[in-house]
């Protein structure tokens, strides 16, 4: 049980969520003082007993990034672990994986940007903007039927216009399929969010 004011964590779904998952948020609440020890949440906020079987350890840790951003923390989640291939339908996996981040943002009350990007195949397409709208929603309607607050969450799909790997590669592209999740838990100064 916590005494002290940690910001934005607040006692919300306190006797839901484990408490392997509280140590995670303690470890991502300030990623500007540390270096995220990126493994150690992988670990903590998965562990092998609520990993689906059709999801093991390795596909998990290449399919995951866990990346400090200015205003938190963005859960990089590979369209392999959520997804039916070219489809905004959540797959066999992603109940187990998406209910742990559940509990992570039950922790907090810090503004929530669930992001869907695709990788460059067919280009600026409507195909790959709807896409990657109809899978950034699927993953918001997944989360908030977990009981969170919908005024904290926005939603994007940015298509093939935001890619953090090489298109040009099959594993780029593979890894440009993905979801964000962004915990805003240091919102910008002077942002409305």
């Amino acid at each position: 049980v916590f005494t002290k004011d940690f910001g934005f964590l607040t006692d919300r779904g306190a006797g839901k969520v484990p408490p392997r998952v509280r140590l995670v948020y303690e470890l991502i609440e300030r990623p500007q003082d540390m270096l995220l020890p990126k493994d150690r949440i992988k670990d903590l906020l998965f562990p092998d007993d609520v990993l689906p079987d059709m999801i093991d350890r390795k596909t998990l840790q290449e399919n995951l990034e866990i990346l400090s951003h200015p205003e938190g923390v963005a859960l990089v989640l590979s369209d392999r672990l959520l997804f039916e291939t070219a489809s905004a339908r959540l797959g066999p996996g992603a109940d187990a994986i998406l209910t742990q981040i559940g509990f992570l943002l039950m922790l907090s009350e810090a503004p929530v940007v669930v992001s869907g990007h695709s990788d460059n195949v067919g280009g600026a397409s409507d195909f790959n903007f709807a896409l990657s709208g109809d899978r950034a929603f699927a993953v918001l309607g997944f989360l908030l039927a977990k009981e969170l607050d919908p005024i904290r969450f926005s939603v994007a799909g940015y298509g093939p216009n935001q890619p953090m790997y090489d298109n040009e590669t099959e594993e780029g592209r593979a890894r440009n399929r993905r979801v964000e999740i962004l915990l805003k838990t240091h919102p910008r100064l002077g942002s409305y969010s």
